[in-house]
């Protein structure tokens, strides 16, 4: 009767340490550079009151600059495909005030930009 040889203890140990390492990296944050780069189309982003924005038909806004002063709340109306709302700047980008990215009480009864569709939001 002939014997097989069983494989060391250790380098199962190790075999199953390395899958666990190269598995779990992936789940670390990674690091690169931005995939959107605004061209300054829609200029300088300034509210002085209260604003809202409608996503219908657009969801990428290219500004120069963005300021939101304190006091001012900037919401939106999200749109039927449920986009993510993109706002990028050439330049500064200062947000003093509230950019409103819940969904809350809305005639379409979708949840926030990006966010997954629901029912009517509100708060408690």
């Amino acid at each position: 009767m002939e014997m097989q040889e069983s494989p060391p203890k250790m380098s199962v140990f190790i075999v199953v340490l390395l899958t666990l390492f190269f598995s779990m990296s992936a789940l670390l944050p990674q690091t690169g550079t931005a995939e959107m780069i605004s061209d300054g189309s829609d200029g300088s982003f300034h509210p002085l009151q209260n604003t809202t924005i409608d996503l219908a038909g657009k969801n990428v806004f290219n500004f120069t600059t963005i300021t939101i002063p304190e006091g001012v709340r900037v919401g939106f109306i999200n749109s039927f495909d449920n986009a993510p709302v993109y706002f990028l700047a050439t330049d500064d980008i200062i947000i003093d005030g509230t950019l409103d990215l819940r969904g809350g009480l809305s005639k379409k009864w979708f949840a926030g930009p990006g966010g997954l569709r629901g029912w009517i939001g509100g708060s408690s």
